[in-house]
């Protein structure tokens, strides 16, 4: 689980085409290994080895595949990152690379989806004119993704969608209804994901369904926890608490 709303991230570069001689294939051996490196992106140094390793199967005449990996490693990277500067430039790095890999292979949605989660992180960073630009052109290859692979990261392109009509404001693409829409449908998808259920629940406490975020709420904290559980997990589980503490409250109030 790893993308979020633009705002609550506090979540471009024109396309860069490839010319050149046709390329020749990347050793699969060190795609493996940088895959297995991604699938972990929380164990500390896995996503610069998974760069060191993706960068030296590069190759002039540019490989679409190693590109869309390399783009979803500096979105990890980028995502990761607390100081603003250096997460602006690994998100910029990752929207260049998902260019190079579209401009290659225009119909791959996954790449697709880690530019479109990139631009969210990036114009949450920034939080300036350039961020509503961004955040349209992420919604539209948000669209495409879920539309053509829904479950793709834990239903990931209905999550981010959802995040943004939540957390953007009346003005512009803020959207309560559309929220709840996209955010049930990745609850649905991925059941398990307690990202997912924390936004939904979000959405329902900000349309006044108390009952249904408590339900939501109650749902991520009862689940056991898992040994390996993630930093990003052990916040969405405390976020959990303090919405339900916060509706709890206000409920008791006379």
């Amino acid at each position: 689980m790893r993308a979020a709303g633009w705002l609550a991230i506090g979540l471009a570069l024109g396309a860069c085409a490839i010319t050149g001689a046709a390329a020749t294939a990347p050793a699969p051996q060190a795609l493996q290994e940088a895959r297995r490196f991604l699938d972990a992106p929380n164990a500390p140094g896995n996503v610069d080895r998974a760069i060191g390793l993706l960068q030296g199967a590069a190759n002039p005449g540019g490989s679409a595949e190693v590109e869309a990996l390399l783009a979803e490693a500096y979105y990890d990277r980028g995502n990761a990152l607390d100081d603003r500067d250096q997460a602006v430039q690994a998100l910029e790095t990752a929207i260049v690379h998902a260019d190079r890999a579209l401009a290659l292979a225009p119909r791959d949605v996954q790449v697709r989806y880690w530019r479109a989660v990139a631009m969210l992180v990036k114009a949450g960073r920034l939080r300036g004119p350039e961020s509503f630009g961004l955040v349209r052109t992420a919604v539209r290859d948000l669209e495409v993704v879920a539309a053509a692979e829904p479950d793709l990261d834990d239903a990931g392109a209905d999550r981010a969608l959802g995040k943004v009509y939540l957390d953007s404001p009346w003005w512009f693409m803020g959207d309560t209804d559309k929220a709840i829409e996209h955010l049930e449908a990745a609850r649905r998808r991925a059941p398990d994901s307690l990202k997912n259920r924390l936004y939904l629940a979000e959405a329902y406490a900000e349309d006044g369904r108390d009952a249904d975020a408590l339900r939501e709420l109650d749902g991520i904290l009862n689940t056991p926890p898992r040994d390996n559980l993630s930093p990003s997990g052990q916040q969405e589980r405390d976020l959990a608490r303090r919405l339900a503490d916060k509706i709890r409250a206000s409920q008791s109030k006379p």
